[in-house]
């Protein structure tokens, strides 16, 4: 009988007999009758004894072989071979029951020896691994729970006591210290990694950390390595893309340009699918040709990546926030004020509701507003939206020093916009301190901070002082930009608006003329710091006492302003108020009042005194009551015009 359970029930069914007969001869019930009958027959106690030896016999005999043979076989598994591996050591004791139940089994020697081999490799691999594998994934466990500090006990416990310096372990080690913001170690781990195994990835890492704490050489060195020994891999797209990007940070636009534009080649010469690279690389293009000061090609640039996330990544509205500021920006260099104000005001919804209002990327993008508020007149709000701004990065625990600097020369800016000389001083100079320190050559962030502490100082009618601030920003922006870049443009003009305020026209003049010479050719006669530049024009002339090209210069400024889509009103105001004045001084009325009449129609007719007195003027001339009756209305209200006013009243009682 095979079958264990008919085993059991007659096993049962001879003890139960067994037990009945025991029952009636057993020593207890032998003793008790021996109590009770002292001539109890001697047979009756020797069966008795007998038959209680043979019943525990069975027992014996049945139960304990079942009992060897359960508790006696070897689990091969894995977890069970894990759970040994704690208890027992060395294996050689498991390898012995393997041994012991293959010689139970009826094979030949060789079949013995053939199974007993590969068991004992099974387990001698199990054993090896169990520990590395245990740790592995407690350290995993560890990382994923952000853990990092026991991740990183057990790591350098298998450095110390294991003597496993593999270049992983480093490297893992150095993906910790990133976690937790720690990129001096992350640097040397990885470094530590990379002597034992040149692994690309992590030599890619390793430049961006050290792009992280500003230190750019090093990591444009590493991706220029990298790019030499994969000049004909086709990875090298993305080398060329990412040093593109690089180069993008440190505002060297020309090589941004060159890299990205070789990027974008490669790309389509592999035939590669890779929205993703595509979306960043036109991004990183319009960034590039937008430092460049080419703002028409940029934006072309960020339409084509626009166009890519309306196709691939529809629900990634970080990104496309990204993409409207880009956006944002150029069309407030082509001086579409409105379009980029709508842009940026989307973009900062979007990152209110991913990130929450105290996001640095809500910072950032408030940075944007104010800047183009700014540009629109209103100074004092881009101030507010910008300390905002500044509020969410100071509560930030990890500071981001390049937004920090960009926030305080932005309102230094606006205070220069606002006359407010110390103010604004105060801002730069705090963004110019973190620009020292982030780079260790000469930039055009600090060429900015240079250009607008020379526009304070002017302020203080520190001329010299602020004429050696705008040289130092030329040198550096000759140095580090093309000769046609617009911020050079810029130079120009701010050195001439403070050669003019110190009477030094002739040198007023020569400065303009190179800026205005660059935006020019860069873009047209109706680009608006080419009007600008026509205003100053007109201003110089006007001062050296030249009224003919002063009247020529800002009557053509005026009307080229009124023609764009976004009207510059403070610019046009200035150019009415300053012909009205020429053509007044002059005694030509009619001009004079024309302009003035067209301030009035803007809204912009501050003090309508001097219309008043061209409305007098013409009106004694004519003889027109019409004009008299309106300088009349203007003028009885002001203070010293009481003779003007009786002279009128007498002329008009005439009537």
């Amino acid at each position: 009988m095979k079958n264990p359970k008919y085993i059991f029930y007659t096993f049962a069914a001879i003890l139960f007999v067994l037990l009945i007969l025991y029952y009636y001869y057993s020593p207890i019930t032998i003793f008790i009758n021996l109590l009770l009958d002292p001539n109890l027959p001697l047979n009756k106690i020797f069966s008795s004894t007998i038959l209680g030896i043979l019943i525990i016999g069975i027992i014996i005999s049945i139960l304990i072989p079942e009992l060897i043979s359960r508790y006696s076989k070897v689990d091969l598994s894995e977890d069970s071979i894990n759970k040994i591996s704690e208890k027992i050591n060395p294996s050689e004791k498991v390898i012995t029951r393997l041994l012991k139940e293959l010689e139970e089994k009826d094979k030949s020697l060789e079949e013995k020896n053939k199974e007993f081999n590969a068991l004992k490799d099974t387990y001698e691999k199990v054993m090896k691994n169990t520990s590395k594998d245990k740790k592995d994934t407690q350290i995993n466990s560890f990382i994923a729970n952000a853990e990092f500090e026991k991740a990183e006990e057990l790591l350098l416990n298998r450095l110390d006591n294991e003597n496993k310096n593999t270049a992983q372990t480093y490297f893992t080690l150095g993906d910790i210290s990133s976690l937790r913001n720690d990129y001096s170690n992350a640097i040397n781990y990885y470094i530590k990694g990379l002597e034992l195994d040149k692994n690309v990835y992590y030599q890619v890492q390793l430049a961006e950390l050290y792009g992280r704490i500003h230190k750019y050489d090093y990591k444009i060195n590493i991706l220029n390595e990298l790019l030499n020994e994969n000049n004909d891999s086709n990875m090298t797209h993305y080398l060329e893309g990412y040093l593109g990007a690089t180069y993008n940070q440190i505002s060297d636009d020309k090589k941004a340009i060159k890299h990205l534009e070789k990027a974008i080649e490669l790309y389509k010469k592999y035939n590669l699918s890779d929205p993703i690279f595509e979306l960043m690389i036109y991004r990183d293009l319009s960034r590039a040709y937008y430092l460049n000061g080419d703002y028409k090609t940029s934006l072309s640039h960020i339409n084509t990546a626009i166009n890519i996330q309306t196709n691939y990544f529809k629900e990634d509205l970080y990104s496309l926030a990204d993409s409207y500021s880009q956006k944002s920006d150029c069309y407030s260099m082509l001086g579409l004020f409105k379009e980029s104000k709508e842009l940026t005001s989307s973009a900062l919804d979007i990152r209110k509701k991913v990130f929450g209002n105290d996001s640095i990327a809500v910072a950032m993008t408030l940075v944007s507003l104010a800047r183009i508020i700014s540009w629109q007149g209103n100074n004092k709000e881009a101030i507010n939206i910008s300390l905002d701004a500044l509020k969410i990065y100071d509560n930030q625990k990890i500071k981001s020093p390049l937004d920090l600097s960009m926030c305080y020369h932005n309102i230094g800016y606006y205070n220069v916009q606002l006359y407010n000389a110390d103010e604004a001083i105060k801002y730069i100079k705090k963004s110019l301190d973190i620009n020292k320190k982030i780079y260790t050559k000469d930039n055009n962030y600090i060429a900015s901070n240079y250009t607008y502490l020379g526009a304070a100082y002017s302020i203080k009618r520190d001329y010299q002082t602020a004429i050696d601030y705008l040289k130092k920003a030329l040198i550096i922006r000759k140095k580090v930009l093309d000769n046609n870049h617009t911020d050079i443009a810029a130079t120009y003009c701010n050195l001439a608006g403070i050669y003019m305020r110190a009477e030094n026209y002739d040198e007023a003049l020569l400065n303009l003329n190179e800026g205005y010479q660059i935006y020019l050719d860069k873009f047209g006669e109706n680009y608006h710091s080419v009007l600008t530049s026509l205003l100053n024009f007109g201003l110089i002339y006007k001062y050296k006492g030249n009224k003919e090209e002063a009247i020529k210069n800002l009557k053509d400024a005026k009307n080229k302003m009124k023609l764009q889509p976004q009207k510059d009103i403070p610019n046009i105001k200035i150019c009415c108020e300053t012909l009205a004045e020429i053509y007044f001084y002059d005694k030509n009325f009619d001009e004079a009042k024309d302009n003035l009449e067209e301030l009035k129609d803007l809204g912009e007719l501050e003090d309508n005194t001097l219309l008043g007195i061209c409305y007098a003027s013409i009106g004694f001339e004519n003889q027109s009551f019409e004009y008299l009756e309106k300088a009349y209305k203007i003028l009885k209200d002001k203070e010293g015009y009481e003779e003007s006013c009786k002279d009128i009243q007498d002329f008009l009682d005439l009537r």
